[in-house]
């Protein structure tokens, strides 16, 4: 990602962001690290700091939690299941 580009993205995040949640499916830790650091200064936070934010009715601008979905546990039930 050029450098500009990740300029814009984090002025835009941080200007117009009351926190947020990025779902990833299967996504490589190191290219999960790449995104992440691209939209900096935004800042990681726990998903549940940034839900008990928003229900305190608390700031979560330039906050943002991760989840990630790896596909491994719904496989290992449904082997279990059959």
């Amino acid at each position: 990602m050029s450098v500009l580009l990740q300029q814009a993205m984090s002025k835009a995040i941080l200007r117009y962001s009351s926190g947020f949640v990025l779902a990833f499916h299967d996504i490589l830790p190191e290219r999960l690290d790449e995104f992440v650091e691209s939209i900096r200064p935004a800042k990681a936070v726990p998903l549940t700091e940034l839900v008990g934010r928003s229900k305190r009715g608390a700031s979560t601008a330039g906050l943002f939690a991760i989840t990630v979905d790896d596909g491994e546990i719904g496989r290992a039930s449904c082997r279990e299941r059959v």
